[in-house]
């Protein structure tokens, strides 16, 4: 898979490049573990199935953090600063090791959910220093090939650890990938001192974003945002429902790992055709329309079939990972890795989507059961529709 590297140009050193990729397959696996474990353990906290505020207080923190990277980078580098996201990443996982399952361990959770973001953001800005204009669409296929084929194995491995070991067995296996990862990243990435400008305040992004109503970066951050918002409620409510109707963990880490093969088998070939100039609008437009009508299905299924289950999620996914790819693509096309400010700007649909999802969701489910998720989810999709047509190609 990461020889596929050779298929793309790139400014700088493909050394550095295909350590991104190593990196990305690593953060899939090292994410993929938790992301579908992380709501259960704040319900068991909790005792109740509405998490939101976990998930509000979590991507604050991650905000807060995007708008005040410069402060750190420009006293130490974008690759120290990386490194240190990895090395707090660590910390917190290992800390998760040695904490039984409680409110402490919840704080230290959402520290892990925090650097892991910050991670995450800091890494796509690495990633467009080394890929050039015509070939965006490929170089984030690729990497988010890499991302889902890391990703599809955490899910199975996580439902069999917990029903064994319990959670913290999890942030052994999760520690470990990080000490892997940090290596990788002090070893290849340590001369990367690119800095990032001020962005002072969190209205500043807001300003920024719709300054210009008419501005593509308007609509494309919309359609960015309702993406976050479906896989914030993908991640959080769909596996406790899906617990609720009495599917077992084992049978919902297959699931979630059944819903990942669309990113694995889709990913570079729709980069690829992104590439080839074929309307990224009509895609971003289907991607919307698959979405929104699978997820609406997902309403009305009464029984707890498995397979039913994975059949309706894995075609959901189909247009999760369409949208996934020609979203940044779209975006990356016309922005230059130079400019870390606007990358910053766009990468804030992530914590912002989940903010909103994480209020919006939960004042939907005080008033009404958690099967209504799928209609909210499918609303808010289907409102990124009329912005999809008013996108120029």
């Amino acid at each position: 898979m990461f020889n596929i590297i050779h298929q793309y140009k790139i400014k700088q050193r493909a050394e550095e490049l295909q350590t991104l990729n190593y990196i990305s397959f690593l953060f899939g696996f090292a994410s993929s573990l938790t992301a579908y474990i992380i709501p259960f353990y704040f319900k068991n906290v909790s005792g109740i199935d509405n998490t939101s505020f976990f998930y509000i207080v979590s991507y604050f923190l991650v905000l807060i953090f995007i708008t005040n990277l410069h402060r750190i980078i420009s006293k130490t580098g974008k690759s120290k600063t990386f490194l240190f996201s990895l090395l707090s990443f660590l910390i917190s996982s290992l800390v998760l090791l040695i904490t039984p399952t409680s409110w402490l361990g919840a704080f230290f959770l959402i520290l892990n959910i925090v650097f892991y973001s910050l991670c995450v953001i800091q890494g796509d800005i690495i990633l467009e220093l080394f890929t050039m204009n015509d070939y965006s669409g490929r170089a984030h296929g690729l990497n988010q090939t890499t991302v889902s084929f890391g990703f599809i194995f955490g899910p199975l491995i996580a439902a069999w650890v917990m029903t064994r070991f319990g959670f913290q067995m999890i942030f052994l296996v999760q520690s470990i990938i990080i000490l892997i990862i940090l290596s990788l990243g002090a070893r290849h990435l340590g001369d990367l001192d690119h800095y990032l400008e001020p962005i002072r305040l969190i209205r500043t992004i807001l300003k920024k974003i719709f300054k210009k109503q008419k501005n593509f970066k308007t609509k494309i951050f919309y359609i960015s945002f309702l993406l976050e918002f479906f896989s914030f409620a993908s991640m959080v409510y769909f596996p406790i429902y899906l617990k609720n109707i009495g599917i077992s963990f084992a049978q919902i880490g297959i699931i979630m790992t059944i819903m990942f093969i669309p990113f694995l088998l889709l990913s570079y070939p729709i980069g690829v055709l992104a590439d080839k100039h074929i309307s990224e609008k009509k895609l971003i437009i289907i991607a919307i329309l698959i979405i929104s009508f699978a997820t609406f299905r997902l309403y009305f299924i009464e029984s707890n079939n498995f397979y039913t289950w994975s059949g309706m999620l894995f075609f959901t996914q189909i247009g999760v990972a369409l949208l996934c790819v020609v979203r940044d693509s779209y975006f990356f096309r016309q922005t230059y890795g130079e400019d870390v400010r606007e990358i910053d700007i766009f990468r804030s649909a992530w914590p912002l989507g989940y903010i909103l999802s994480a209020i919006i969701s939960g004042l939907f489910l005080i008033f009404l059961p958690l099967k209504f998720i799928f209609i909210l989810v499918s609303i808010m999709m289907f409102s990124g529709l009329l912005p999809a047509l008013y996108l120029k190609d």
